[in-house]
């Protein structure tokens, strides 16, 4: 079930480190030798996104360039040139959501940003540049009201996710939609009850196996996406389902986890 989390949260990850190069208004020599500093470090590993690579600053522009695990997140990078203008919404979002005063930083130095992420499946790359202006016109329309970024930020994860979807995540399993249901993330699954041997009612007989090992999947201590994911869940007090749909009967199975279930399986992660 980690995969699920996954491939909603395979660009959350991209301006982990961003905020972290910049805490104050810098001369270039300085930005480099920070840039320099943080590429020493590549690979930094990003679970199971996969990791960054280098990081290097030219002619004003820091550059950040990933290999992702396009396996582990479901996910065909080379699909993501179509999207290039979401996945630079995005990438705004994400920075603005995580580390608006780093974002404010990096916009006063006039540092541009590029993201390259390559498959390490396809090999394919996706180049996202954002211009030192982009940033500036963003955050002089920045909504004010709490939580705003936020949820723009699951908005535009679940919207670049479903262009990549339907997806097989297990035998006879296909996760086919992602959306947003009373302040719930909804994953719809379509079972094939053939292959399950049973009409999709029969998951009801063991719901609470079945929650306690999707409970078990999401708890983890080492997986950045994972953890971002649930911690995004609970600045915004949203619950998840799992929402079991049968392909030929059509009846319905939901796993639900309420918000202050996901705000524990989080405390046992980081313990």
């Amino acid at each position: 079930m980690k995969r699920l989390i996954k491939i909603l949260l395979c660009c959350i990850t991209i301006l982990l480190v961003c905020g972290s190069f910049l805490s104050c208004n810098q001369k270039e020599a300085a930005i480099k030798q920070d840039i320099e500093q943080l590429n020493d470090q590549c690979p930094i590993v990003l679970g199971s996104f996969g990791a960054i690579t280098k990081v290097e600053y030219e002619d004003g522009t820091v550059t950040f360039t990933y290999l992702v695990n396009e396996k582990e997140t479901l996910t065909d990078i080379g699909k993501f040139q179509m999207y290039k203008p979401l996945l630079k919404e995005l990438s705004m979002t994400s920075l603005a959501s995580s580390n608006l005063a780093s974002m404010e930083t990096i916009s006063n130095d006039d540092v541009n940003l590029r993201y390259k992420m390559l498959g390490n499946k396809s090999k394919a790359m996706v180049v996202i540049d954002i211009s030192n202006q982009e940033l500036r016109d963003f955050m002089a329309n920045i909504d004010g009201k709490p939580h705003a970024m936020d949820h723009k930020l699951l908005d535009l994860n679940i919207q670049l996710v479903n262009t990549n979807l339907p997806q097989k995540i297990d035998k006879g399993l296909l996760i086919t939609q992602i959306f947003q249901q009373d302040n719930n993330v909804v994953y719809k699954l379509s079972v094939d009850e053939e292959d399950l041997g049973n009409d999709v009612e029969i998951i009801r007989q063991v719901k609470d196996q079945v929650k306690s090992d999707i409970a078990g999947s999401l708890q983890s201590e080492d997986d950045v996406v994972l953890t971002r994911f649930e911690k995004l869940l609970k600045k915004l007090q949203y619950g998840l389902i799992y929402r079991y749909c049968g392909n030929h009967s059509g009846h319905t199975v939901d796993i639900n986890f309420s918000p202050d279930e996901i705000s524990n399986i989080l405390s046992n992660s980081e313990y």
